[in-house]
């Protein structure tokens, strides 16, 4: 796919699958209204998740930001809009990111859940042992495990049907992450940190 310099200063993310940008759609038939339709829904579309950026990240110009950069903060802006999320890795110890992670999201009114096979409770919240033992069927899943833990986490997260993971600083895994991109699942694993995109929000 081209990536190319689009309308109003900001790169053109492929469109319709990701088969097209705007390049091979100008050079349909300028007279063709399938042309003009599918120019203006792409306007909207991309106009509408420019501004959803601009709002969560409070960026001013998307011109200064690097592509890749976007993209994180969509998959980031996509991520804080699941319904129910979990915390694998969560910790009761207060120093540790696990903990911090898990309370930035239940303090910031989010419906978020404790995974820690070796603690019952966090921060007065029940801890669960698993995916699939949570009594909600999640959306996002946070991920703040060792690697090697990572690889079990995914697994369990691809059967569970959960649509996005984040993987924070340390917890990255290779083949987790290829076997949840295989398995359709978004996967942020970028060295980014959730509790900054919160601070942000």
């Amino acid at each position: 796919m081209t990536i190319c310099r689009g309308w109003a200063g900001f790169c053109c993310r492929g469109v319709w699958g990701g088969q097209q940008d705007c390049t091979s759609i100008a050079s349909e038939a300028p007279a063709s209204s399938t042309y003009w339709g599918r120019l203006f829904t792409w306007v909207l579309a991309e106009t509408r998740d420019l501004l959803k950026l601009s709002l969560t990240f409070q960026i001013r110009d998307a011109s200064t930001v690097p592509f890749a950069k976007l993209i994180a903060m969509t998959e980031a802006a996509k991520f804080l809009e699941a319904r129910t999320f979990a915390v694998a890795g969560a910790s009761s110890q207060k120093h540790k990111y696990g903990y911090k992670v898990f309370k930035a999201l239940i303090d910031g009114g989010f419906d978020a859940y404790a995974i820690n096979p070796n603690v019952p409770v966090i921060d007065g919240q029940q801890s669960y042992a698993s995916i699939h033992k949570l009594p909600v069927k999640i959306e996002a899943l946070s991920v703040v495990t060792p690697p090697a833990a990572t690889r079990l986490i995914v697994a369990d997260a691809i059967n569970a049907g959960i649509r996005i993971i984040w993987m924070q600083p340390g917890a990255e895994d290779e083949s987790a992450i290829h076997a949840a991109k295989a398995a359709g699942i978004t996967v942020i694993a970028d060295g980014s940190c959730l509790l900054v995109s919160l601070a942000l929000k």
